[in-house]
């Protein structure tokens, strides 16, 4: 209305992906996955496919993220609770 202008600069710094970093070798620490799946539900109905998706996900975080991956399959609760400790 009154011909004011104003004008703003800014700078967007973007990081590496994971998965650029580790092409190009930077360290970055270690990261972890803990994958939990089961097929067997008392009170609910199966799931489908839910072991073949951690499976494939776990393979994916570590082949292309670095990832150390756990896997439980149709763990009991103390398998559970037991990995949750450590």
């Amino acid at each position: 209305m009154d011909r004011n202008v104003g004008n703003v600069s800014f700078t967007v710094n973007r990081e590496m992906s994971e998965s650029d970093a580790l092409k190009k070798g930077a360290a970055r620490g270690t990261s972890y996955a803990l994958l939990i799946g089961t097929d067997n539900y008392r009170e609910f109905s199966n799931l489908s496919n839910p072991v073949f998706d951690i499976t494939t996900i776990g393979r994916e975080l570590e082949q292309t993220y670095g990832f150390t991956v756990n896997t439980l399959i149709d763990p009991s609760q103390e398998q559970f609770y037991s990995m949750l400790r450590s």
